[in-house]
Formats: structure tokens, C-alpha cells, sequence
């Protein structure tokens, strides 16, 4: 069974159910192609390789109204709803595997022919962004709860069990997915912390400001172009500019990411949300 659920960028929604709707045809949703370029190598048989990339990718969704006595209701829910000019997720749950896409809408064909006979529609989005994503965000905060210190008591008999709150500054990622990936970073403030940073290794995004209690900043390096707010305000005029946007992210295997600031950073909690990185179903 195959369902797909769209999701416009007004927070619209359009869900393909296997009952009234059915898919009929996905293109594009089981691998990526690459573009090598070569160079003549100038003494020696053969070439040199100069660079490879993935492009955009084209993904082609279509599907048929089951019922004909609902042709002209769905024709006009799916006319309206795929309209040019807007962004879309598209979520599939393909026989139990569960990813999802955004792109543009391109190409769409809402046919006009005979009222009377199945209709069938299709759908196109333009993937400048080619991966497929995992459903899960894995959310991971650097900090947890460990457990239990117990203080024997004569009130209770097996005495009370307390979680302690482990204060780390780091965590370690697991990617498993087909590719390196970035993270969105939602950090949140108890008091006075002076130049935030999100650190990687050598590298860091670090914010040129002073955060007070119950102020939120967000690191977005999901999205082009990033984004950086504080209180929901863009501040990217903020960063220090030695950060390494491009450096902070989780190649595959083990990553280790984490967080300090020039004073403060006892005041910090930090939440890193990331998607898994595919090349298809």
C-alpha cells in the first residue's frame, strides 16, 4: 500500500489515501544521479577527475479518483490545492517505509477529457534540494537525566530514589542515513549568557550578543538561505563572522556536537533536531 500526504507552504493539506485516491505511478523516488566532471590528463591515458554533484531532482506523482461519481469534487480539491507558486512536502508511506520530499510545484496535469470515464492526475515537484528525508526529526538534548541516587530514609522502607541532572556540553550523533546532514539547534536561556556558540569540532556558529532569562534562540541550518532567530527575530547580522556555517554537519557515522559561550553557558539548554539523508525509497 502506498499513501502520500502533501503538505503546501500556507499549512494546507492534501492526503492520497489508497481509497478514494490511489497511486498509480511514482518516478523519481528511487535514486539520485550524479554529474562527474573530467579533465584530459595531459601526459597519461585516460582523465582526472575535477568534481561530482547531485542536481535537482524531478519527482512525479500520479494518481486516480476511484470513484467517478467523485470526479468533478476531487478534480476541483486537487485544482485548487495544486497551484504554482507555492513549496510542498510530500510524505509517502511506501509499504511501511516512511520518507519524505519538498520542492516546487512544476508540470501539473489536472485533465478536462470525459467527465464520465476515471480521471487521472499528476503532479510534479522540482527538488532543488534532491534527498529524500527521515520522518524523525531525532531530537537530541545536550543534557540529560541519569539515574538514581538514593538516600536511605526510616520513614520509607526501601528509602527515596532521585534522578540526578547530567550537565554535558556535548552529545554524540549517529547518522545512518546515505549522507552527511545538517541540524536545526534550539537553544534556550536561565539567565545571562554572553556570545552563545554551537560547536562541531574545530569549527562553531557563534552569535555576538548577550541573552537574558527565558530568551530563545534558534540555529536553522536546514534551510537555504539559513536562518538565525532570536525571540522569533532574524539576527543574522549577530553572527561572528569567523563562524563555519558549512562545517556543522553530520557526516556519516559518529558526530560529536555541542555547545559553550564566552560566560554563561550553566544558563543553557540546547535541543538538536536533525533528518536522516537519502537518495530514495
Amino acid at each position: 500500500m502506498v499513501t502520500v500526504k502533501f503538505i503546501r507552504s500556507d499549512g494546507k493539506e492534501f492526503y492520497i489515501d489508497d481509497k478514494t485516491l490511489r497511486i498509480t505511478k511514482l518516478d523519481g523516488f528511487g535514486s539520485l544521479e550524479n554529474t562527474i566532471t573530467t579533465e584530459d590528463n595531459a601526459t597519461l591515458d585516460g582523465s582526472n577527475y575535477v568534481s561530482e554533484k547531485i542536481g535537482e531532482k524531478d519527482r512525479t506523482i500520479e494518481f486516480v479518483i476511484r470513484d467517478r461519481k467523485l470526479n468533478n469534487t476531487m478534480r476541483d480539491i486537487a485544482r485548487s490545492f495544486f497551484t504554482p507558486k507555492y513549496n510542498f512536502e510530500c510524505h509517502i508511506n511506501y509499504n511501511g517505509i516512511q520518507k519524505w520530499c519538498r520542492g516546487r510545484l512544476y508540470q501539473p496535469n489536472i485533465p478536462t477529457g470525459n467527465i464520465y470515464s476515471y480521471i487521472t492526475i499528476s503532479i510534479v515537484l522540482l527538488c532543488n534540494e534532491p534527498y529524500m528525508f527521515s520522518e524523525d526529526n531525532f531530537n537530541k538534548d545536550i543534557a540529560g537525566i541519569s539515574g538514581g541516587i538514593e538516600f536511605p530514609l526510616e520513614l520509607v522502607e526501601d528509602g527515596i530514589e532521585f534522578d540526578t541532572y547530567e550537565f554535558t556540553n556535548e552529545v554524540t550523533i549517529i547518522n545512518d542515513g546515505d549522507f552527511e546532514t545538517y541540524c536545526k539547534a534550539l537553544m534556550e536561556f536561565s539567565g545571562e549568557v554572553v556570545n552563545p556558540k554551537l560547536i562541531l569540532g574545530d569549527y562553531f556558529v557563534r552569535l555576538l550578543d548577550t541573552m537574558q532569562n527565558n530568551d530563545k534562540l534558534e540555529i536553522d541550518l536546514t534551510v537555504k538561505p539559513l536562518s538565525i532567530k532570536k525571540n522569533g527575530e532574524n539576527i543574522i547580522r549577530l553572527v561572528d563572522r569567523m563562524s563555519n556555517f558549512d562545517q556543522i554537519k553530520f557526516d556519516v557515522g559518529e558526530s560529536t556536537i555541542g555547545y559553550g559561550a564566552d560566560s554563561g553557558d550553566n544558563n543553557m539548554s540546547v535541543n538538536i533536531q536533525y533528518n536522516k539523508r537519502y537518495q530514495g525509497l
